[in-house]
């Protein structure tokens, strides 16, 4: 099998971590998936392959909200407490996936408030409702304070924006997304079926990864802990996950994806992307139609199996037609498929007749505006509970209130999310797969019960970096960051990371810099333990292992991100009286800051670049340099040994003081260079746009030339409102005023 077709899919876009967030129980390991009901065939003239979902739901057609037992009933609930109204958003009940419609979500969003009041998880989801309100209140500031000059300004330059887009648009792909039904709950039911027809759900009593369609009646669905599934499903059946299975079974359906597109790309387990744009192309300079025969279950009385032929054409639903029953018969496990003219689309239209089912849209501008604008907007992929809590407060519910909208989103927004909105919007999205061939990170989470002995949470580690290994051998890559990822049982999150000169790739360096990270924390919480639910590794920082690792893989630090950009059109020149001033003055402010800039207190573990070395003369000293690298800054409580740091900023070896706390020392050193570079380049800039566009200094007569700098069309035009709404977070707002 071609190897690309194992490559997890990058799709450009997506979330701008300051708007565009999706929750970590809903990115997490688990995949989202559905168990699929038995099927009922309708073969008509030709023996096509077609699936009449009705017989799944009755001689109507329509939607049963009554199950025997537990019953879910449509029906209002008058009782409603004020506790309810407030804190329920984040834990109320996500009914756009398949299998969640018409169900009385009121009522279930009750249970689902009443099961988790006073749990961890209640409590977590409490504080981050604070969280997303305060974000919705600052919003709502900055939105009373916009004009409409500033409006009619952004409509212009949105529109601009709009047109560039449309002439991006390519229609002549064809795409699928194609999506096991039930993936993990179909596998374990071929090991009992028994279960078939039984509420069930796969995961544990923390977490589910999925629940089938009859556990779905209920309002049992994935990223929901296990004990809450039980109140609202008593009769629910849990099953712990067996993901070697589920890997097997994967491997099975890619042996038949590959045939169609060498260069597939799975986005997990369950799920895959393909364009089938020359397959079809070369398909249709044939004209015979592709006959499969499936042999049907024995007669009970005679024995005998009957061969069932299916005829497929050449056009894109008949083969995506022909690949899901090929899966079928060599999994016994069902697909179903969106096709549309590129990723995005695709991805929406698999959802659109689950299970067995698909959907195709034509590649129309029309077309596909219309079925776009009627989309709510939590059914993309890339916007969250968070993101739809944040866009409704805007009055956008769907995506043709994107478009109508998209001058408060210009003005509230920062350029990546506007960006991602306004194609949402527009019905665009990636018209090739791979187009960002780079991977970012490599790595493996798992969610499991409350653990806390530090010889299981070793363990665990050591299967997460084994796993992350095996990965990068795969990938044929290496990476120089290694991130460890912790939810504790209060469902707080917290990423560690360590950096190293050179790219490593082996379990022996990843898991020597994991478990240091890990260790950590591990005695930062003594001498209570460290209660875990969820761990993480992640390998970043890529590059594969032909390139040349001074070249290839770097990622941007602080000291990058200050030094002065090169620009080739202008030319500056500083006399020496006035470079002397700037010192000066840089020096007067620094001295006014010393001390009080926190910003650097949270600096990514690329500010001190680690060894990964475990040699025991190294140990001693191993977590002071680790504990540097820490994401949220935490600091080591003894005095780092042989205390000589680099630092990030002006690349000079720091001596600290005996018994001076390393990150301190280092972080003051940081602040004063932090200061000093922006500083300067400041009063550079102010120096030079005072003197004018041709100004001569008086000293030594050198002529100071600045020209305007080229800036794209949107940012300039931005500048043009004068708004401030829109203004983003710099390292002089860290600064005390």
């Amino acid at each position: 099998m071609a190897g690309n077709g194992f490559n997890f899919l990058h799709d450009e876009t997506y979330a701008d971590s300051e708007v565009l967030e999706q929750d970590d129980d809903e990115l997490g390991d688990w995949s989202e998936i559905f168990n699929a009901p038995e099927m009922d065939w309708e073969h008509s003239e030709g023996n096509e392959y077609r699936y009449d979902p009705s017989k799944d739901r009755g001689d109507s057609g329509k939607e049963n909200n009554v199950i025997e037992g537990h019953q879910i009933v449509a029906e209002k609930d008058e009782t409603k407490d004020e506790d309810n109204a407030q804190g329920l958003t984040r834990m109320e009940l996500n009914d756009h996936k398949a299998g969640m419609v018409g169900l009385d979500k009121e009522k279930i969003n009750q249970i689902i408030f009443e099961a988790s009041k006073g749990s961890r998880f209640y409590e977590n989801e409490m504080k981050k409702e604070k969280q997303v309100a305060e974000r919705i209140r600052k919003q709502s500031i900055s939105l009373k304070s916009i004009t409409e000059k500033q409006r009619h300004e952004a409509l212009e330059v949105t529109d601009q924006i709009v047109k560039e887009l449309e002439r991006s648009r390519d229609l002549s792909r064809t795409f699928v997304h194609i999506d096991m039904d039930a993936f993990y709950a179909a596998v374990e039911i071929l090991d009992n079926p028994a279960l078939r027809d039984k509420p069930m759900a796969v995961g544990g009593n923390a977490m589910l990864s999925t629940s089938n369609y009859p556990a779905r009646r209920y309002g049992v669905r994935a990223a929901m802990p296990g004990f809450i599934a039980k109140k609202l499903c008593p009769d629910l059946v849990i099953v712990p996950p067996h993901f070697d299975k589920y890997k097997a079974y994967s491997r099975q359906v890619q042996e038949v994806l590959v045939e169609y597109d060498p260069d597939f790309a799975m986005a997990s387990l369950d799920e895959a992307y393909l364009d089938l744009t020359e397959y079809l192309r070369e398909r249709q300079k044939g004209k015979e139609k592709r006959v499969i025969e499936q042999q049907s279950d024995s007669n009970e009385h005679s024995g005998k199996t009957t061969a069932i032929t299916f005829q497929f054409g050449n056009d894109a639903e008949e083969v995506v037609n022909e690949l899901r029953l090929r899966i079928e018969q060599k999994t016994r496990l069902t697909a179903s498929a969106g096709i549309a003219p590129n990723l995005l689309l695709a991805k929406v239209c698999s959802d659109r007749n689950k299970p067995n089912g698909q959907f195709m849209l034509k590649p129309d501008h029309q077309v596909v505006l219309d079925f776009v604008q009627e989309l709510p907007i939590r059914k993309i992929s890339g916007i969250g509970r968070v993101s739809e809590q944040m866009l409704k407060a805007l009055g956008i519910e769907t995506c043709r209130d994107l478009y109508t909208k998209r001058d408060l989103l210009y003005l509230l927004h920062s350029p990546i999310s506007f960006r991602f909105l306004i194609r949402v919007s527009l019905g665009l999205g990636n018209a090739s797969i791979g187009t960002d061939p780079k991977r970012k990170s490599i790595g493996t989470e798992v969610t499991f019960s409350e653990m806390s002995k530090p010889d299981e949470l070793m363990e665990m580690c050591t299967n997460l970096c084994q796993s992350v290994a095996e990965d990068m051998k795969k990938q044929k890559l290496k990476g120089k960051t290694v991130t460890i990822k912790l939810k504790t049982v209060n469902f707080e999150v917290k990423s560690r990371s360590l950096s190293s000169l050179n790219p490593v790739s082996t379990y022996e360096e990843i898991s020597s810099a994991a478990k240091e990270l890990l260790k950590h924390e591990i005695k930062a919480c003594s001498p209570d333990p460290l209660k875990l639910r969820l761990m993480g590794v992640r390998l970043s920082n890529l590059i594969d292992n032909f390139s040349d690792s001074s070249k290839e893989g770097r990622q941007n630090t602080i000291k990058g991100f200050l030094k002065p950009k090169k620009n080739v059109l202008s030319e500056e020149v500083l006399c020496t009286e006035l470079s002397k001033e700037c010192d000066a003055h840089v020096e007067l402010c620094t001295e006014k800051m010393s001390g009080k800039d926190k910003f650097t207190e949270n600096v990514s573990s690329e500010v001190v670049p680690t060894s990964f070395s475990s040699e025991a003369e190294n140990d001693s000293c191993y977590l002071d340099s680790c504990s540097m690298g820490f994401v949220e800054g935490k600091s080591s409580s003894e005095p780092s040994c042989g205390s000589v740091l680099e630092c990030p900023v002006c690349g000079q070896n720091q001596m600290m003081k005996p018994g001076e706390d390393a990150i301190t020392g280092l972080n003051k050193h940081i602040d004063l260079c932090l200061n000093k570079s922006t500083i300067r380049e400041m009063v550079s800039e102010t120096n030079s746009n005072h003197t004018g566009v041709d100004s001569i200094c008086a000293s030594d007569k050198l002529r100071i030339i600045e020209k305007p700098t080229k800036t794209n069309r949107g940012k300039r035009k931005r500048q043009q409102t004068g708004t401030t709404v829109s203004k983003k977070a710099t390292l002089h707002s860290f600064w005390p005023h």
